[in-house]
């Protein structure tokens, strides 16, 4: 089975339960909190993916990553992925999970990259204006690439919009390549 196709039967079951038990709030915090904590903390996969670590350790830490305030079916849900050994689809059904929950409650998400930080204002400006475009609230993300050399890409959800000199000198490029 594809590794994307079990992390989303995993996201669409964990918010299926939580809409119905009306904790998807609950559930989506502590789905934000393992993703960052994945991301963040490098000996999170190490621990996370060990064929020497016991389930019951795996569980207890999860379980003190994401504090005592975590919810029983976040809680379920890792006992369960533990259980039969898909414990390292946990950041891919997080993904999921929170791609499913921006949805469901009508917000886009972006993330623009550019070359050096954007000001406050820069961002709040994209913000209104890609929520005008698509008639939604956004969920914007930034991050500094030097390698664009200037300019900017921007990402709404399927959509990228690449405005960065790197990518207008790698078409020049193309172009005079061709030409010759």
């Amino acid at each position: 089975m594809n590794d994307s196709s079990i992390s989303v039967r995993y996201a669409k079951a964990i918010f299926s339960l939580a809409e119905e038990k009306k904790v998807l709030e609950a559930v989506k915090t502590d789905m934000e909190n393992l993703l960052s904590l994945s991301s963040s903390l490098p000996e999170f996969s190490l621990i996370i993916d060990s064929p020497i670590i016991n389930t019951s350790d795996k569980l207890a830490f999860l379980t003190a990553l994401i504090g005592k305030k975590a919810n029983g079916l976040t809680i379920n849900l890792l006992n369960l992925l533990l259980t039969n050994s898909r414990e390292n689809y946990l950041p891919m059904i997080a993904r999921s999970f929170l791609s499913r929950f921006r949805e469901n409650s009508g917000v886009k998400s972006a993330h623009i990259s550019s070359a050096v930080e954007l000001d406050a204002s820069v961002v709040e400006q994209l913000k209104t204006l890609i929520a005008k475009k698509y008639n939604a609230k956004v969920d914007i993300t930034c991050a500094v690439e030097a390698d664009l050399l200037g300019g900017f890409v921007l990402q709404v959800d399927d959509q990228l919009i690449d405005a960065s000199v790197a990518n207008r000198l790698k078409l020049l490029r193309q172009e005079l390549v061709k030409s010759k």
